[in-house]
């Protein structure tokens, strides 16, 4: 049974996943096709590597700004734990982003959201940004 499942769970992937981000395509996109690219692949469990696509994406000097953006409360359905990461890239490059609307959404969110994971890691964030030197 369980061999059974595990084959039916890969065949699934596999099926699913047949269209998983091209790194020379994604690396080559604009911020704002980069930002689709991987929200599409995302919502299906498909990308293999996200902390390379999310560093590529964090290269980009609108790349706070687009992260700030998808944070709660907007509608989007970019991964919030993903847009957290790329705020937390873009202050390891250097940015200062202490006068940011991303840190104000990074408090937020350690504050007020409902997922304990996402509370700890916006506030993981927010403080690396205000320890921000």
């Amino acid at each position: 049974m369980r061999r059974g499942l595990s084959a039916f769970l890969s065949i699934m992937t596999f099926a699913c996943c047949r269209t998983n981000l091209d790194y020379n395509a994604f690396e080559r996109a604009s911020l704002a096709d980069q930002m689709r690219m991987y929200d599409n692949e995302a919502q299906h469990g498909c990308i293999s590597h996200p902390a390379t696509y999310l560093f590529l994406i964090a290269q980009n000097d609108s790349a706070a700004d687009a992260a700030a953006e998808v944070l709660p409360p907007s509608r989007s359905t970019f991964p919030t734990s993903d847009a957290i990461e790329i705020l937390s890239f873009v202050n390891a490059r250097g940015i200062d982003l202490r006068q940011h609307v991303a840190l104000r959404r990074l408090e937020e969110l350690a504050r007020l959201s409902p997922d304990p994971a996402i509370r700890e890691q916006a506030g993981r964030v927010a403080r690396e940004i205000v320890a921000h030197q």
